[in-house]
């Protein structure tokens, strides 16, 4: 099983560790952002195309480093893939496969991290579906899925990744690409955190008033 050295595009500032060579367990303060674009929805069938991932400093919503790389699926494309992700048959064709990339996801994610994707159980899962092809093991993240933040902050409202960042009105990458989903999502799951604090403080204002009459 061999690993390519450079098979994960990441930024400048922040060398990849290899499988061999893991990073320290990283502050509790940091949570990880995670989204795939693969060639369809079905965990048997279809395959990761894209994975990337942001480690974001939950105190200071900075951005600590960030990485995407595209994956070849040793499969074509399908038309409808590409229409969605704009990803083709030639921009995968030659890259890395996922089983020497995964071993650098891995050591760059420790286990027990809190990995937040939107639709978790969807990325979840073709993980998995790719581990288990490869004969590595699914990571042991705890995954937090923010469409069920979304629907539970935002009952009423579409709970779509764009929809999401039109309502915010936060800035995004390109739509439907991992790493501008996942730059996307940051923003996001901020905004949702607030409202989902604003509602809970609006509610105790509401209630308080009602419990000192009470007590009365």
């Amino acid at each position: 099983m061999s690993l390519s050295k450079n098979v994960w595009a990441h930024h400048p500032s922040v060398p990849l560790a290899t499988a061999e060579q893991r990073l320290p367990t990283q502050a509790p303060d940091t949570i990880y952002f995670l989204d795939t674009e693969t060639t369809g929805l079905s965990r048997t069938v279809d395959r990761v195309v894209e994975i990337a991932i942001a480690a974001v400093d939950r105190r200071t919503w900075t951005v600590l480093w960030q990485a995407s790389q595209l994956i070849d699926p040793t499969c074509s494309m399908p038309s409808h893939a590409t229409k969605v992700n704009g990803i083709t048959t030639a921009m995968v064709r030659g890259k890395p496969h996922f089983v020497d990339v995964w071993p650098r996801v891995a050591a760059r994610v420790p286990n027990g991290a809190l990995v937040i994707a939107h639709n978790a159980p969807f990325d979840r899962g073709m993980i998995a579906a790719e581990c288990d092809r490869t004969r590595y093991p699914a990571p042991s993240w705890a995954w937090e899925d923010s469409r069920a933040l979304a629907k539970q902050v935002l009952p009423d409202r579409s709970h779509k990744l764009q929809d999401l960042r039109d309502l915010f009105r936060v800035d995004g990458g390109k739509a439907h690409r991992a790493m501008g989903d996942v730059l996307t999502l940051v923003s996001i799951y901020r905004a949702l955190l607030e409202r989902q604090l604003d509602d809970a403080a609006h509610a105790e204002a509401n209630v308080a008033p009602l419990l000192k009459g009470r007590a009365a």
